[in-house]
């Protein structure tokens, strides 16, 4: 004898006159399937939001890598030679602010400095959200007219361009999130840190070091998967 299916919208049942009574949702089932879908509705937007983020991370980046590879050309184009760590690099903080249109350039106020302290600019953090402490940052920085946050930096043999790029008051304020660095090679090429040639070993979900992120940005322009695995 074939056997009825039942389903969530209806209790069938059938009384002695062989007729059948359908019966309305419970509250119980109402409430149960409107939790889940309300789970599902939570993940979802939640992917979408987080998706949307990244997209316009990468494209502020992007942006910021071909401005940043213009001024330097432009740059070295006034200086009538290569500018790298060896060659120019003591007079180069003034002569790129230079080549932007209106930049506020923070190294001619009192503090001399955009960030809180030169050498613990505890606005940022690393790439994995642990404390940054570095000396990374005090070389010059300036906020161009969109509100892009570029740092300078000429120590320990490189010369190195930081840029955040939402702006310093715009979070998460992270390395290899929206803060990210370029490192002007021997050649005068703008190179973003984590090719080959550059500090490859500083973009660890698990590191504990405090120049973690630094190295993520090779990644961040290139790998599509980058900016659905940062950590939170």
């Amino acid at each position: 004898m074939r056997q009825e299916a039942f389903t969530l919208a209806e209790d069938v049942a059938k009384d002695m006159s062989g007729k059948r009574h359908k019966c309305a949702f419970t509250l119980a089932e109402v409430l149960i399937t409107l939790g889940i879908i309300g789970v599902v509705a939570a993940i979802t937007l939640s992917t979408v939001i987080n998706d949307i983020k990244g997209k316009k991370l990468k494209a502020q980046l992007e942006k910021s890598y071909s401005i940043l590879g213009q001024a330097l050309s432009s740059a070295q184009n006034e200086f009538g030679d290569i500018i790298n760590y060896n060659n120019h690099h003591h007079d180069f903080r003034d002569t790129f602010i230079k080549q932007f249109a209106n930049a506020y350039n923070c190294w001619d106020n009192d503090t001399h400095t955009c960030l809180t302290s030169n050498t613990r600019p505890n606005e940022y953090k690393t790439y994995n959200g642990s404390e940054l402490y570095t000396l990374r940052f005090d070389d010059g920085n300036f906020i161009l007219q969109d509100g892009t946050f570029v740092i300078i930096e000429n120590g320990d043999g490189r010369l190195e361009l930081t840029v955040d790029v939402n702006g310093k008051n715009n979070k998460p304020n992270r390395w290899g999130h929206d803060l990210f660095t370029f490192q002007i090679m021997d050649d005068g090429k703008l190179v973003p840190m984590g090719a080959d040639g550059t500090r490859t070993d500083l973009c660890d979900s698990k590191g504990l070091g405090s120049e973690n992120g630094v190295g993520c940005t090779y990644r961040a322009l290139t790998d599509k998967n980058y900016w659905k695995q940062l950590p939170r």
